[in-house]
């Protein structure tokens, strides 16, 4: 097996319209690729790490992976010069970067600690300083150990322990903060000069934008091979947005209150 050309591997329990996405465009680009899961039960991020460890197991150790989303990413760019991105930061494994930081969110304070040590520079006043679990890429050998460590330490989403494992050894991986493997599209990584071989479209299911931007961007690779994820969550941004401006109003009137002199 040639261990220098990437392999993509993805989890899907169902045959999705992402998934044929990404599987075409992935095809497009030249990857070699296995989808593993279909018609197997969901039981949560689990079922995605202990799908993803059983297939590493089965890969020359040194063999060059990338782990991806199957619903809301594609492949952007050729295969040529992946492995030479992935090698030129001289780390076990590299992730995509992102800006929010949910209850899931890949906090991974050490590693930005260990950059101002060593370098001197701030990387956690960049507007991407936050682990995205969407795209990793490592030897197979790394991101096995990675995900044993989830798994044994009892983490049920692979972002959360990813994260502690960037934690546990800041200096074994790398936040792709400038979008040189992947893209994790959002409203504030919208980038035109970055040229990421993958864009993760994180965020689809509560923004109606977002996957806007993913079916436009399906259409520019894919043309008429696309397959269109109908924008029916308008609703859940109308929601989204009603809330906000509700909890702007209620600052407003507590601010306003405030002020009030009763003397």
């Amino acid at each position: 097996m040639d261990v220098v050309k990437p392999m993509v591997l993805t989890v899907s329990t169902n045959n999705t319209p992402g998934l044929q996405n990404l599987a075409k465009s992935l095809e497009r680009f030249g990857y070699d690729h296995r989808v593993l899961g279909l018609g197997d039960k969901w039981r949560g991020f689990v079922t995605k790490m202990t799908l993803y460890r059983d297939s590493l197991k089965e890969l020359e150790p040194d063999k060059v992976v990338v782990l991806i989303d199957s619903s809301d990413a594609l492949a952007v760019r050729p295969c040529d010069g992946l492995t030479d991105a992935y090698f030129s930061f001289k780390k076990e494994i590299v992730c995509g970067a992102e800006f929010l930081a949910f209850a899931n969110g890949g906090r991974v304070g050490k590693w930005h600690a260990l950059q101002l040590q060593t370098s001197g520079k701030r990387t956690d006043d960049h507007h991407l300083r936050y682990a995205n679990s969407g795209v990793m890429i490592g030897r197979a050998k790394y991101l096995l150990g990675m995900l044993e460590f989830c798994l044994k330490n009892g983490y049920k989403d692979d972002q959360l322990g990813l994260a502690a494992w960037a934690n546990r050894h800041p200096e074994k991986f790398h936040l792709d903060q400038w979008n040189v493997v992947a893209q994790n599209m959002n409203t504030l990584n919208y980038d035109q000069r970055a040229r990421p071989f993958f864009k993760h479209f994180c965020g689809m299911p509560i923004a109606m934008y977002i996957q806007d931007r993913y079916n436009r961007t399906a259409k520019d690779v894919l043309a008429k091979d696309a397959m269109t994820i109908p924008l029916y969550i308008i609703r859940t941004d109308l929601k989204l947005l009603l809330l906000i401006l509700i909890g702007v109003c209620l600052a407003m009137a507590f601010r306003g209150y405030k002020r009030l002199d009763y003397k």
